[in-house]
C-alpha cells in the first residue's frame, strides 16, 4: 500500500478527503493528518508519505515554504494542493515546485478518484524503471567482479573506478562455489532464493558479493572461510537441498591476498571442481586442502597390478578382513596413478571385481550367484560420485563376499572354522546362538558339537583363548585395564574372577612372578 498523509487546518476538509474515494481500493493507505505546515512537515519527515494532499493556504508555515521543504528532503515525492478558486494564482506557484497536480474546493470526487490513479501509475513507472537501472548497474558491476576473478582486468583506471563505487579493495579474497546436477535448470526463482539463504548465512557476517560464474552460483568474500565456520555452511546446504531438491557441493577456494592471487585460486578452485570425482568426500570441499593424492597425469602409465589382485584373491577367501583394506588401499593408489578420468577409474573397479568374483564362481558352485550379483554392481558403481564412495562399496562388496564363503565352506570343517573364527575375533562380542546361525545350525546342536569336538563347552572355550591371549599381552607389559578391553571383557572386575579362574592368580600376580619375562 502506497502512504498519504492528508495535511489541512480545516477538520471536515480532512475528514473529507480521507473518506472522499476508497482509498484501499486505490492501493493507498491514510497513514496520518496534519491542521498546520509546522506539523505536517514535521509527520512528513517521521511518515515518510507516497502522495501528500496539502491546502496551500494554512497559518503558520503555509503550503509553499512546506512543499520546498518536502521537495529539498525527496524530489519524488508526489505532492496534490487543495486550493479555493481565489488562490488559485499560488497554486499556478505551486507547479513550478514540482507539485503532480492541483483540486479545487470544494473537491470532486471523480476527479480526487483520477488523479490519485495516475500518481499511482506514475509511482509504479518510477519503480520499474529505478529497478532496471539498478539491475542494470548490478549486471554491469557483476561483469566487473566476474573479469577481476579470471584476471581478465588489468587496467587500473577500470579497477579504481569500480573501487570507489563498492567496499572494495578488500585485503584478503576468497571464491565459493555451489554445484549441483544440471545447474542450467535452475529457475530464476530458485536462484533468487539460494542467494537469499547464502545472503543470510555469509553476507550478513563479512563483506561479499553474490554473482553467478560459468553457469554456478558463486560468491566473492573479503573474509576468510574457514572450518570453523562449519556448521553454519551444513545448515545452508541443508536449506539449498530443499530449494534445488537435490545434492549440492560447495567449494570453498584458497584465500587470497592480492588481485593476482584471486586469478590463480579461481584457476585451482576450477580444476578441483573438474576432478570432482576424486577430490570431492563430502558436500563441502576446502580447496586448500586438496592435494594430487600422488595422481599422476601421465597417458602412458600402464596399470598393473596382477599381483595384488592374486593377493586380494587369497585375503577373501581367508577370510582376512584387514588384508583385504590393506590390498585394496594399494590397488587404488595404482589405479589412480594410471588413469586420469573418472570412467576409467570406474572401469578398473568394475574389472577388478569381476575377476574376484569369476574365480571364485569357478572353484565354488555355489557361489554362482556371485556372477548375477555382479550385473547389479556394475549399476551401482556407475552411478558413485566420488572416489572414496567407490572404494568403499568395493571394500564392503569384497568383506561381504569373503565372509559368506567363510560360513558357507563344507560342513565337515564346521567347527574348526568356528575355532578360526573365535581366534580371530575373541575380542568381539561372540555368542553361540549368533555363531550357530552362521553355519546354519540348531544352537543347542552345535555347542553339542563344538564340546565334543573341543572337550569344552563354547564360552568356556572363548574364555580360554582370551586368557591365553591376555598373557601375552601382559607379557609385553600392557596395562591391565587395557588387556581387559582389548580382549573382549565388558568390565575390569570380570576379567579379574576369569584370570585367576583359568591361571590360578590375578593379572598383576602374573606379571609380579614374572611369568611375563
Amino acid at each position: 500500500m502506497l502512504k498519504v498523509l492528508v495535511i489541512d487546518d480545516e477538520r471536515n476538509i480532512r475528514e473529507n478527503l480521507e473518506t472522499l474515494i476508497n482509498w484501499e481500493e486505490l492501493g493507498y493507505a491514510i497513514c496520518g493528518e496534519a491542521d498546520n505546515g509546522d506539523d505536517g512537515l514535521r509527520k512528513y519527515n517521521k511518515l515518510k508519505p507516497d502522495l501528500v494532499l496539502v491546502d496551500i493556504r494554512m497559518p503558520g508555515m503555509d503550503g509553499l515554504e512546506m512543499i520546498q521543504a518536502m521537495k529539498r528532503g525527496n524530489e519524488k515525492v508526489k505532492i496534490l494542493i487543495i486550493t479555493g478558486y481565489s488562490y488559485f494564482n499560488y497554486a499556478r506557484q505551486a507547479i513550478d515546485y514540482g507539485v503532480d497536480g492541483y483540486l479545487l474546493k470544494p473537491v470532486d470526487e471523480d476527479e480526487l478518484r483520477e488523479k490519485v490513479a495516475a500518481i499511482k501509475r506514475e509511482i509504479e513507472k518510477e519503480k520499474e524503471e529505478k529497478e532496471l537501472v539498478e539491475k542494470s548497474r548490478g549486471t554491469v558491476f557483476e561483469q566487473f567482479l566476474l573479469s577481476m576473478i579470471k584476471g581478465e582486468v588489468t587496467e587500473e583506471k577500470e579497477i579504481k573506478r569500480w573501487f570507489d563505487k563498492s567496499s572494495l579493495p578488500w585485503k584478503l579474497y576468497q571464491l565459493f562455489f555451489i554445484t549441483g546436477e544440471k545447474p542450467s535448470l535452475l529457475t530464476k526463482s530458485q536462484k533468487k532464493i539460494m542467494k537469499k539463504i547464502i545472503a543470510d548465512t555469509l553476507t550478513t557476517r563479512m563483506p561479499g558479493y553474490i554473482l553467478e560464474v560459468d553457469g554456478n552460483i558463486a560468491g566473492l568474500y573479503g573474509k576468510k572461510i574457514t572450518t570453523s565456520f562449519l556448521k553454519q555452511l551444513k545448515e545452508m546446504m541443508e536449506k539449498l537441498k530443499s530449494v534445488v531438491q537435490h545434492d549440492s557441493t560447495l567449494y570453498v577456494s584458497m584465500a587470497a591476498e592480492s588481485l593476482h592471487e584471486l586469478k590463480d585460486a579461481y584457476k585451482h578452485t576450477k580444476e578441483v571442481m573438474s576432478k570432482n570425482f576424486f577430490y570431492r568426500t563430502d558436500n563441502i570441499v576446502f580447496t586448500s586442502r586438496v592435494f594430487d593424492k600422488k595422481r599422476r597425469n601421465d597417458k602412458d602409465q600402464v596399470f598393473t597390478g596382477s599381483d595384488l589382485i592374486e593377493q586380494l584373491y587369497m585375503a577373501v577367501d581367508l577370510n582376512e578382513e584387514k588384508e583385504i583394506e590393506t590390498i585394496l588401499t594399494a590397488l587404488n593408489t595404482r589405479i589412480l596413478c594410471a588413469e586420469e578420468e573418472e570412467e576409467g577409474v570406474k572401469s578398473r573397479y568394475m574389472s577388478l571385481l569381476y575377476t574376484i568374483i569369476k574365480r571364485i564362481a569357478e572353484t565354488r558352485e555355489d557361489m554362482y550367484h556371485l556372477l548375477s550379483e555382479y550385473d547389479k554392481m556394475i549399476h551401482t558403481i556407475g552411478e558413485v560420485k566420488c572416489i572414496d564412495e567407490l572404494f568403499r562399496i568395493i571394500k564392503e562388496k569384497l568383506i561381504k563376499i569373503s565372509f559368506e564363503l567363510f560360513v558357507t565352506r563344507p560342513r565337515e570343517n564346521v567347527i574348526s572354522r568356528a575355532i578360526e573364527y573365535i581366534k580371530k575375533y575373541y575380542n568381539t562380542n561372540i555368542k553361540l546362538k549368533n555363531l550357530s546361525e552362521f553355519f546354519h545350525y540348531n544352537s543347542a546342536y552345535f555347542g553339542q558339537l563344538f564340546k565334543e569336538e573341543t572337550g569344552h563347552c563354547f564360552n568356556t572355550y572363548i574364555d580360554m583363548v582370551r586368557i591365553d591371549r591376555a598373557k601375552e599381552f601382559l607379557k609385553a607389559g600392557m596395562k591391565v585395564y587395557k588387556v581387559a578391553e582389548r580382549t573382549g571383557f565388558t568390565d575390569v572386575d570380570n576379567f579379574y574372577k576369569k584370570f585367576k579362574k583359568y591361571s590360578g592368580m590375578s593379572p598383576s600376580e602374573f606379571k609380579k612372578t614374572g611369568s611375563g619375562r
